[in-house]
């Protein structure tokens, strides 16, 4: 599910562009503690900016904020002597920044 919108009307040489969706997506590891399947909820939300380059073509520059909500993760057990495991929340974010050109 994704929704946009134009701020300005078509005649100006700016095209700024506010958007927000959700849906489902994975997050990034950093430690293997255990292992499971499926996907995770999530959303998104972001905005950008257009800049005309002829009749037919703009440059642009976006970015979005994502999060998506993963299980909480519960210490392992199974580890040697010594060791501890951090407990927490396969939670995860992050901030894509996109650009280039559309014609």
């Amino acid at each position: 599910m994704r929704a946009s919108a134009r701020a300005l009307s078509a005649a100006s040489p700016y095209s700024p562009r506010a958007s927000t969706s959700a849906g489902c997506g994975t997050c990034p590891v950093t430690a293997i503690l255990g292992s499971r399947g499926g996907w995770d909820p999530g959303f998104n939300i972001g905005g950008g900016v257009g800049f005309k380059i002829g009749e037919s073509s703009e440059f642009y520059i976006e970015t979005r904020y994502h999060y998506v909500w993963g299980p909480s993760t519960p210490a392992a057990t199974n580890l040697p002597a010594g060791i501890t495991a951090p407990t927490g929340s396969a939670n995860g974010s992050y901030w894509p920044l996109t650009f280039g050109f559309r014609f």
